[in-house]
């Protein structure tokens, strides 16, 4: 009795539309983001962003302060957008391999590896890069040789 004397809206189904699944389910979030830059120019912006997600932020178990040194090394290595050279062929702009992906962790993998020599080399030269390395855990470094030798060569990107 108390059911047909309730108000006619009472009966009706709600459902919460105004959230995606990518919204709501953070791996389909960074699927989503990882799906995007196949296709994409991959900036320097777009794998930072990609690193600041959850889903990613817990896997690799970054913390603030640590997204902090990535972008920081980012910029101080100087990259800019795409893979390698070969991926910047796609925006007519193949055999440019300065500001990508693979010419900056070359960069920051130098500095990991030869400091030293580096400095007697250059005599301090490569100023910001250097000061960044120079705390760098060693919790943060051991990935980035991995990362180099995974970057796609020329033919595993969709463009």
């Amino acid at each position: 009795a108390e059911d047909a004397a309730a108000h006619p809206a009472a009966r009706l189904r709600v459902r919460l539309a105004d959230r995606a699944l990518r919204q709501t389910n953070p791996l389909l979030s960074v699927l989503s983001l990882l799906l995007e830059l196949a296709t994409a120019r991959v900036t320097a912006s777009q794998v930072l962003d990609l690193a600041g997600t959850p889903a990613v932020r817990q896997r690799f178990g970054f913390d603030d302060d640590d997204l902090e040194r990535l972008r920081e090394w980012t910029t101080a290595a100087g990259v800019r957008w795409g893979f390698d050279a070969d991926h910047r062929r796609a925006w007519h702009l193949g055999g440019l391999d300065q500001g990508t992906w693979r010419e900056g962790l070359d960069r920051l993998l130098l500095g990991l590896g030869g400091r030293a020599w580096l400095r007697s080399r250059f005599d301090g030269a490569l100023g910001a890069l250097e000061r960044h390395l120079a705390e760098t855990p060693a919790s943060m470094a051991g990935p980035l040789p991995r990362a180099r030798s995974q970057m796609p060569r020329e033919a595993g990107i969709a463009r």
